[in-house]
């Protein structure tokens, strides 16, 4: 049995304020040091800081302890191009999975109806062979 593990970007230490993940946002949030969250999910505190900045690979049965510990989903902890989720549309996604089935067959509909209407990357036609 192979681990899964999330490779993240070496991030240069000149950047002082871009991380590759957003643990260190919800870990300073939740007003936990490096130790507290690092101690709650078996690892030393220096572990979690490697993590935070993308120094080592992070397997995902630990962002799922470090979801559990900080009381939040791994994809709040991802950045947007890792497939996180804004405020928002964490927001939006809760709301949703409250509702009752026949308001979400709603959602879904109105949903389905706005494809059309999605932002699509500009496409080049290639003119076709005749012939």
């Amino acid at each position: 049995m192979t681990a899964r593990v999330l490779q993240f970007t070496i991030m240069p230490k000149v950047i002082e304020r871009s991380y590759p993940n957003r643990i260190r946002e919800w870990r300073k949030a939740a007003g936990l040091t490096l130790a507290k969250l690092g101690k709650a999910v078996g690892v030393p505190g220096s572990m979690v800081q490697r993590w935070e900045i993308g120094e080592r690979d992070l397997p995902l049965a630990r962002l799922e302890q470090i979801a559990r510990a900080l009381g939040c989903s791994t994809a709040d902890l991802l950045n947007l191009e890792h497939g996180g989720l804004r405020p928002g549309e964490r927001e939006m996604l809760d709301t949703y999975r409250q509702l009752p089935e026949v308001n979400q067959k709603v959602v879904d509909s109105v949903m389905e109806s706005q494809q059309a209407f999605r932002i699509q990357p500009d496409v080049v036609q290639l003119p076709r062979k005749t012939g």
